[in-house]
């Protein structure tokens, strides 16, 4: 009865393997997401819409876009709506749908974007949100970012972002309002993004009126990193397998 023989050097070739799987696994978990940075500009602006101009029609969540699905939101008190949040439009009329009043918290807002066309989802390149209001204080920010990618089944957080310097917490006040701007350290906040979820906590005593909030950036055309790295171990197992294939039909 013949025995089957491994040559030494096989073992050898199979802990290079696994050593390059274990690194690329390693990297696919860590590392890979980017540093959000906070600008706060300014903190409180005085004029209820100092930062209007800026308001985005066209960003990715915007109503109307194709790249837009849909959005999980509240609607807020004195009649504000959840459609306030990415009309595109501003005003500096009170109580008009285009603004959106929180005063409960925490209030969760959800954007889903549509990967119906754009399957490796967005890069996600800047989150632009304004807030103000015309004789309180309810223009400032308090947010925590999570996204949820094509290779994450659950959210994942990015920080928690304050704007509140200016802002009085207790008492009327001028007309004011701030942006909170996002954007990645180097490169885009996240790649392959399908859905984006803003957390507001209380800022001051009385809420937040949110005017609008805008998503920037293009359909991921490269897969993520993490998508690479399986690709490079599943070619490593593919090799591993097909040489001890062919090590036993010689030992046979």
């Amino acid at each position: 009865m013949n025995k089957k023989m491994v040559p030494p050097h096989f073992y050898s070739t199979s802990r290079r393997i696994a050593v390059i799987a274990a690194t690329a696994l390693f990297a696919a978990s860590a590392g890979l997401q980017a540093a959000v940075i906070l600008n706060d500009n300014g903190g409180a602006t005085t004029g209820e819409t100092a930062w209007d101009s800026m308001i985005s029609d066209s960003d990715l969540v915007n109503t109307g876009r194709p790249t837009f699905l849909s959005v999980d939101a509240p609607d807020g008190g004195f009649g504000t709506s959840s459609v306030g949040l990415q009309d595109g439009v501003n005003t500096n009329l009170q109580l008009v749908p285009n603004m959106t009043f929180y005063s409960a918290f925490p209030s969760s807002v959800t954007f889903t974007l549509d990967t119906t066309v754009n399957t490796l989802g967005y890069d996600i390149t800047t989150i632009n949100t304004f807030a103000g209001w015309s004789d309180f204080n309810f223009g400032a920010q308090i947010f925590e970012l999570l996204i949820k990618t094509t290779t994450n089944g659950s959210f994942v957080t990015y920080g928690t972002f304050s704007n509140t310097a200016g802002f009085d917490n207790t008492t009327l006040g001028a007309p004011r309002s701030s942006l909170t701007t996002l954007t990645g350290d180097s490169g885009p906040i996240a790649s392959g993004v399908t859905d984006i979820r803003l957390v507001y906590s209380q800022a001051v005593t009385y809420g937040t009126v949110i005017r609008e909030i805008d998503v920037i950036g293009t359909a991921t055309t490269v897969p993520e990193p993490s998508i690479w790295m399986m690709m490079i171990v599943g070619t490593g197992a593919l090799i591993l397998s097909q040489r001890t294939g062919r090590q036993s039909n010689l030992s046979a």
